[in-house]
């Protein structure tokens, strides 16, 4: 970095809402996308539920939130650009945040009487111009979408930006905790992140200036990695320096396959595989609890193998670092990388633990569960059927949660998988079946005996439709199912509507037809591009259409026309059968 550059540079620490508030943000051509994932989203906000939890205490108010912890974000890059200021490095983050400001200032209207309190943190005024604060022109119609509701053409989400916003909108809906949306506790924690959450913004006034800048914190900067930090202690104690070259080649060897699936990746694999097979404690959700081992491992794994290398690792020799790295890394690291495979190889097919991260258990909690009774001396066939069995218990956790209306969110089951987690550790097939079958037989009789008829729900219906869909239709891509991102894709349908039952009113009891428009009943998947044909026909004729074709896949087959004259017939046997192929379809 020159001198010259050094004089435009300015480094302050900023509040979220100095960074965020009435400002106006543009983002350069060679870093536009919107990339954040799944997994990003949930870590950032079980980092700020856990942040704030640490602090908060029921009866507190928001003098009370001045006396909160801080919170670091990391730094931001910036320059301006005559007017507007550019954002080099940070746009992840900040955009992260802005869907976040969208989500909280929605559930802020619903406990507040002050309407739209978040409005300038998402969309303000510019120089006599209203606008969103990141001025995206591509993104402004998902925007409106996500903030004002305003209806869009399929078309805008062939933009890779726009497409992730929708998604990742989605995950902040499913993952945000509960416990933060109390009418008492929503404003406060609103107040922690606008005010304590710090980061460090990097100005200069010239954009040679913040491109040396990013381009020493990404490319050149000589800042470990938690996964280096702990490859260092690791081969550090490991014996001389042929063992530790030949760990030194096993280990590039693996963080590279890992690294190929994603950037972080790596650092995902340690948090599984020290939670799986080693982690014991767990912190509390008692006021001033501290973090134990499974929150440590997640924020700082490097250390607390440091910290716990003798008691719980059990290393104490060279002789036990060297074959903790050339055998039990090398196992866990390929059976990690196995689920990977599993997950993110779109084959014909498609492996369960692929189709449930769609709308499943997190990452953080599943591959965790997953590894727990593996064992290094476990055959083949073994680890095979272990890990079958732990998926479809995962599976069907989360399947009967949903439908069930009961969260999946990491705060709400966490601290019950963690110990799962622990107690399953080294389990036979046998004892793994055992103890997974009675936890969702009890499942299944409270969804067999007190849901009268299978509840429609805009979150994960679709995800149930097009999981039976699969089940039948093994060939079909699930992403194809589930998405509208191509043509031939399926949507959402529903071919019972009010106007349908006018002319049957006779033969359905006024008090049903409520419970009609809000059960799965009413719903299938079907390609898009038959729906305009399907919607004119009437009633009967639409029904026997959908069931003839295949959508309507409880009558495949069935030679059962008659029931599309009989809508009531048609409710009570198609609920009936839907039931069976949930229970068919989600169990041990």
């Amino acid at each position: 970095m020159t001198d010259h550059a050094a004089n435009n540079i300015e480094a302050h620490s900023r509040s979220l809402k100095e960074v965020l508030k009435d400002k106006h943000y543009k983002v350069g051509y060679f870093q536009r996308e919107y990339k954040w994932t799944r997994d990003n989203i949930e870590n950032l906000i079980v980092d700020l539920e856990r942040s704030f939890m640490s602090n908060w205490s029921p009866g507190h108010s928001q003098a009370d939130v001045a006396t909160y912890s801080k919170y670091f974000m990391g730094p931001i890059v910036l320059f301006f650009d005559k007017v507007e200021i550019s954002i080099v490095d940070g746009q992840q983050r900040l955009t992260s945040f802005t869907l976040l400001m969208i989500f909280l200032n929605r559930k802020l209207n619903e406990v507040s009487d002050t309407k739209d309190k978040l409005l300038n943190y998402i969309y303000s005024d510019y120089f006599g111009v209203e606008s969103y604060n990141f001025n995206i022109p591509e993104r402004v119609d998902v925007l409106n979408f996500l903030f004002r509701g305003v209806p869009f053409s399929e078309s805008v989400l062939r933009n890779e930006s726009c497409e992730n916003l929708m998604m990742r909108y989605g995950d902040v809906e499913e993952l945000f905790p509960i416990v933060l949306l109390h009418p008492e506790v929503l404003p406060l924690f609103i107040t922690w992140i606008t005010e304590k959450l710090v980061f460090i913004e990097i100005k200069t006034q010239t954009s040679d200036s913040a491109y040396t800048i990013f381009e020493t914190m990404n490319d050149r900067g000589l800042q470990l990695t938690p996964t280096e930090m702990l490859k260092s202690y690791l081969l550090s104690k490991s014996g001389d320096d042929t063992k530790i070259k030949a760990l030194d080649v096993i280990w590039k060897n693996k963080i590279g396959a890992l690294k190929a699936y994603s950037n972080e990746a790596d650092q995902d694999f340690f948090r599984a595989w020290l939670r799986a097979k080693y982690a014991i404690t767990i912190r509390t959700s008692e006021r001033g609890a501290v973090n134990e081992d499974f929150e440590k491992i997640g924020t700082r794994f490097h250390s607390w193998v440091q910290e716990n290398d003798v008691k719980q690792l059990g290393l104490q020799a060279s002789e036990d670092f060297y074959f903790f790295v050339h055998s039990d890394f090398n196992f866990y690291s390929d059976v990690y990388l196995r689920l990977l495979d599993y997950e993110y190889n779109e084959k014909p097919d498609e492996h369960n633990l692929r189709l449930l991260s769609y709308k499943g258990i997190s990452h953080s909690l599943s591959y965790p569960l997953i590894m727990a009774p593996l064992h290094k001396m476990d055959d083949e066939a073994t680890i095979i059927a272990k890990i079958d069995v732990v998926v479809k218990f995962i599976d069907a956790f989360g399947a009967y949660r949903l439908l069930l209306n009961e969260p999946i969110t990491h705060s709400a089951i966490r601290n019950g998988l963690y110990t799962k987690t622990r107690d399953i550790r080294g389990a036979t097939v046998d004892e793994l079946i055992g103890r997974f079958e009675a936890e969702i037989k009890d499942y299944r009789n409270h969804f067999l005996n007190d849901v009268s008829y299978v509840p429609y729900n805009a979150s994960h219906s679709k995800y149930i439709l097009a999981r039976l869909f699969k089940q039948r239709i093994k060939s079909e891509n699930f992403e194809n199912l589930y998405f509208q991102r191509k043509r031939d894709s399926y949507v959402l349908y529903q071919f019972l509507r009010p106007q349908d039952f006018e002319p049957e009113v006779q033969k359905i009891p006024r008090e049903l037809k409520g419970i009609f428009m809000d059960s799965l009943c009413s719903y299938c998947i079907v390609p898009k591009d038959i729906i305009a044909e399907i919607d004119r026909m009437p009633t009967p004729k639409r029904i026997l259409a959908l069931m003839r074709r295949g959508y309507i896949q409880e009558y495949v087959n069935d030679g059962e026309p008659e029931v599309v004259n009989d809508l009531m017939l048609y409710f009570m046997t198609r609920n009936k059968r839907l039931k069976e192929r949930i229970m068919s379809l989600w169990k041990v």
